[in-house]
């Protein structure tokens, strides 16, 4: 049977795990998700409004630097 002081450490390692595996996932978003423009260097996160497609294909090109005066698209990557 645990004594208090057991399981306040095992509440505490588990809570330390939890946090850590939820920097990760926040690390590994930012990895995938923030973007920086070739064109002006501004970092923006990609969403649905800046996505650009071929106007061929309909395909993934990128997304559009939501930058005032900026026109460049940032090309998406699947290995990212």
């Amino acid at each position: 049977m645990r004594g208090p002081s057991g399981i306040e450490e095992f509440n505490r390692l588990l809570q330390h795990t939890n946090q850590e595996s939820l920097l990760s996932r926040l690390e590994e978003m930012e990895r995938r998700y923030r973007l920086r423009c070739p064109e002006c260097s501004h970092e923006f996160w990609a969403e649905p409004k800046l996505i650009k497609t071929s106007v061929f294909d309909g395909g993934l090109k990128g997304f559009r630097c939501p930058k005032k005066n900026c026109d460049a698209v940032v090309p998406w990557e699947e290995s990212k």
